[in-house]
């Protein structure tokens, strides 16, 4: 199964009630009730008929297991030999079928997606596990339907086998345009990992090998042994512009280690000693520590598991982790907090896609057919005797046509 539940509505309907008034030429405020009522089922039917969310609002989507899950009972997930699912239109390890579709790709009902704020998912051992977007799955904006995909090189973890035992909360909808409620704020809902990184702060004790992200996004980290000081202040330091600048500051030094580049993959060339900073399936920043490397190779059936490293990453702040036999390849810089909702753009990496800048304002077409739909069920709202009234005016569904999203493959 796959249900969804709408949580909250946090912006204003898309037509206001003097609006539609105006509309139906009724002075009068005798039918204001009706009207405001008429005004939200139009736009819940205008929803149902284009497959898309009007208003922006909160909602939980909920299936009983990750997409093929078979595919991991029957010996595919690791290692396995995965027989079913082997050959041309099979699985043959590449987790994309031949029309080139992830075969670990859930989208998200109701279009246009917002965010995703977290996905809650019960274990096979009956306790509930938390995913964090941006850290363990992948959000897709810019597509409609949205969706999301484990991040690049990894797979859902297995589930316990009981109904919804996967919950996706997530914010979906247009934003209003002027024909909404005067001078109206949507309250945007806090996303899970909303916490900023660390940030500059005068005489603070910083230990050898923290971060911090300066103001043109790249990492700064602390090189100095032991927890020196930072200055006293009261404004930061000249951050250096340039990739393996330095600056001194109190008694630390700081290093500008570039931006994060994306998520490790396998199989890829690294160059750049304290320049190339990534991140690991931990959610934290590893620093390349060595000139050049080729990291490990990860065999399609060897994919890894959501929350399962490919390699054992160092999670302590200066630890050093080996790849592809190289000793002391990565250095931990410690937790990448600042996604979700701080207005951080998600890091590049293969089979993500750039940051993309999308209008999700409400068109006024759409406003302009529950107008119609409203006035339609206003003037005949009473029996009729005589003649023929349409159920719904001809142009209405025309009117849809800017937001109707045809989805004929959703997530089972």
């Amino acid at each position: 199964m796959n249900s969804l539940v709408r949580t909250s509505t946090i912006s204003p309907e898309p037509v206001t009630l003097q609006a539609m008034k105006n509309w139906l030429k009724v002075p009068n405020s005798a039918d204001d009730t009706e009207i405001s009522d008429l005004i939200q089922e139009a736009r819940m039917q205008c929803e149902l008929l284009s497959n898309s969310c009007l208003v922006r609002s909160t909602f939980v989507q909920y299936l009983d297991h990750f997409p093929h899950w078979r595919g991991r009972n029957e010996g595919y997930y690791p290692g396995g030999s995965g027989a079913a699912f082997s050959g041309e239109g099979g699985w043959g390890g590449t987790g994309y079928n031949r029309h080139h579709r992830h075969y670990g790709e859930i989208k998200i009902k109701r279009p246009p997606l917002v965010s995703v704020q977290k996905l809650v998912f019960i274990g096979q051992d009956g306790r509930p596990y938390t995913l964090n977007a941006g850290q363990d799955f992948i959000v897709d904006v810019a597509s409609e339907p949205g969706r999301i995909r484990p991040i690049p090189y990894s797979v859902w973890p297995p589930t316990l086998d009981v109904p919804a035992a996967v919950a996706i909360s997530f914010t979906a909808g247009y934003a209003p345009n002027s024909d909404s409620s005067a001078g109206a704020t949507i309250a945007e809902p806090e996303t899970e990992n909303e916490a900023l990184n660390s940030e500059w702060q005068p005489s603070t004790a910083q230990a050898q090998y923290s971060f911090i992200v300066d103001p043109n996004g790249n990492v700064e980290v602390q090189t100095n042994a032991g927890s020196p000081s930072t200055g006293a202040g009261p404004s930061p330091p000249s951050w250096p512009a340039l990739v393996g600048g330095t600056i001194a500051d109190g008694g630390c030094l700081w290093q500008n280690c570039g931006p994060v580049r994306g998520f490790w993959t396998p199989a890829t060339q690294y160059a750049g000693q304290n320049a190339y900073v990534i991140l690991d399936f931990n959610s934290n920043l590893q620093l390349l520590n060595v000139a050049a490397l080729v990291s490990q190779a990860t065999a399609p059936y060897n994919l890894q598991i959501v929350g399962i490293s490919p390699l054992p990453w160092a999670a302590v702040v200066g630890g050093l982790t080996t790849d592809n036999g190289i000793i002391g390849a990565w250095r931990c810089l410690g937790p990448y907090n600042a996604l979700g909702n701080t207005g951080l753009s998600l890091p590049n990496a293969p089979e993500q896609q750039a940051a993309v800048i999308v209008d999700r304002t409400l068109p006024r077409q759409v406003t302009r057919a529950i107008k119609t739909l409203v006035s339609h069920w206003y003037f005949n709202r009473e029996p009729v005797t005589g003649g023929s009234v349409a159920k719904i005016p001809l142009h209405f569904e025309d009117m849809l046509g800017e937001v109707t999203v045809y989805d004929f493959a959703p997530t089972p």
